[in-house]
Parts: C-alpha cells; structure tokens; sequence
C-alpha cells in the first residue's frame, strides 16, 4: 500500500521469486519513487488485517557483497558473521538458515552482527523451528541476510552458500 495524502491505496505489484521460502517474500514496485511511504498489508491466521511499519523508499538494494562470514564449531554448529556496510542506519538484521533443497531450518531477528546455530533464544527474535535440526557434515546449506534500516527499507541483501565441516 502506498500512502496518498492522508491515507492509504493499493498499488500494482510485481511477484517475483521469494528471497527465503515461505518466510521472505518478494515483490516489486515498478511505480515507485524515491521518498514515497509504503507498507504491506497481511491478513492473519484469525482474519485479523495486519501492517507493517512504513517503509521508505530509497535508492536500489546492494545485493550480493559476500558479507557473510562462516565459523564452524564443535557439536554441529556454526558461528555466522557479517560486516555493516554502513550504507545505511541498520535497525535489525534477519538471517535464514535453509539446507540445499530450500527448507528454513532458522529464521532469526537480529541486532548483533553474528549469530550461532542453532541458538534461536540468543536471537532478538526466532520466527523458524525452536530446536533447528543439526548440520550434517559434507551437506550444502545457505545462509542469507537482510539488513533493514530505521526507514524500513532492506538496504541489503546477501547469500553464502556452504558446505558444513567439523575441521
């Protein structure tokens, strides 16, 4: 939804792949205009409408800096860290953690600039599995980032894959 003087109208939108699942949708804005004031509207599992913070909208989102940052650890872990680019005022970071299929095995909220799985109470706030399963040794997994900053707008995104090992 866009806002409009004082309120707000739907826009037309653009589907495009999701950044993570089920967790992170995607889509485009193909009239929008820098400074505008957006918001996305849901409606919950009870019917209830729910909206997001107004978002404004700024210059293109940076996408693939190779920020992400793996540490692997005993007992099936892995320390995941990031630069702040500094690009903009971060607000919070979300982090997925999906296995090569696609399957989130943690989606996480953030304001540290790191994060150990499967640790999902030490995040600000858990939206995947309580207890995520373990990494396997030799298997694939993914790692994607969102930075968000203060006006709501992801100034960037960022995805590792790796191939979790215990040495």
């Amino acid at each position: 939804m866009k806002k409009d003087g004082r309120r707000w109208v739907e826009v037309a939108t653009v589907l495009t792949s999701n950044f993570s699942g089920e967790l992170i949708k995607q889509v485009l804005l193909p009239s929008a205009r820098r400074g505008e004031l957006y918001r996305v509207q849901a409606t919950g599992e009870n019917g209830r409408i729910l909206n997001s913070p107004d978002i404004t909208i700024k210059k293109k989102t940076i996408a693939g800096l190779d920020i992400v940052r793996m540490e692997f650890l005993t007992g099936d872990s892995v320390r995941l860290s990031w630069v702040d680019e500094k690009r903009s005022d971060t607000m919070i970071y979300f982090l997925v953690v999906e296995e090569k299929d696609g399957d989130t095995f943690a989606g996480i909220y953030t304001r540290e600039k790191y994060w150990q799985y499967p640790l999902t109470r030490t995040a600000t706030l858990s939206i995947g599995l309580d207890n995520p399963p373990p990494l396997y040794t030799s298997m694939e997994y993914t790692a994607k980032l969102v930075v968000v900053d203060f006006d709501g707008w992801v100034s960037t995104l960022d995805c590792k894959t790796f191939t979790y090992s215990t040495q």
